[in-house]
């Protein structure tokens, strides 16, 4: 597996870290943690040579700790670094076991059709008209369930205002309350004085 190029970057953190340092410092710092990243530490004389002078080394150095090879490491980023480990390879470990997983971080151009995802939306698929007339029986509604699946059948699921259907369901509940309003003169009034 390749190397994971980036790492996360706090910036308020940093900011509150360097605030003692010069511009030169920084720059020496950003690149020492950097090369930290890419080999798990930085060895004294590599550190020496980025910082080019002892007081530039003893400030920079003061964010580092020293492990048992003698060579230096940032706790922070390398707290980092694993955490990112860890979570890329939980990742990847869903991946693998199959279970229900939309990719992190996707182009968004990418379509998951084995998903039914498009773009992070579930895609739509239409009801038959057996599963409107059973749903319109399950939740006791007195709209006509011919009637509106070819209603917005014919129309190829878009609304009256143009916008696609995203849930049937939701669609099939406005339409009853529509009815029930048509049927009972008190509710005319209250949507009227709504």
């Amino acid at each position: 597996m390749a190397k994971d190029p980036a790492f996360l970057f706090y910036y308020q953190d940093f900011l509150v870290g360097i605030d003692h340092m010069t511009d030169e410092q920084v720059g020496q710092y950003i690149k020492c943690l950097c090369h930290q990243a890419n080999r798990g530490s930085i060895r004294e004389e590599h550190m020496l040579n980025i910082c080019r002078t002892q007081v530039n080394h003893n400030i920079v150095q003061e964010k580092f700790l020293k492990d048992k090879n003698g060579e230096f490491y940032n706790k922070r980023l390398r707290f980092e670094i694993e955490k990112r480990v860890n979570y890329c390879e939980s990742r990847r470990n869903n991946r693998l076991s199959e279970k229900t997983y939309v990719p992190h971080m996707e182009n968004e151009n990418i379509v998951l059709k084995d998903k039914g995802i498009v773009k992070g939306k579930r895609k739509f698929r239409p009801p038959t008209l057996q599963q409107v007339k059973e749903y319109v029986k399950e939740i006791k509604s007195q709209i006509d369930p011919e009637l509106f699946f070819h209603t917005y059948e014919s129309s190829g699921w878009i609304k009256a205002n143009g916008q696609r259907v995203l849930n049937w369901k939701s669609t099939l509940q406005t339409w009853d309350k529509k009815q029930e309003v048509k049927n009972d003169p008190s509710k005319i009034m209250a949507e009227i004085h709504r």
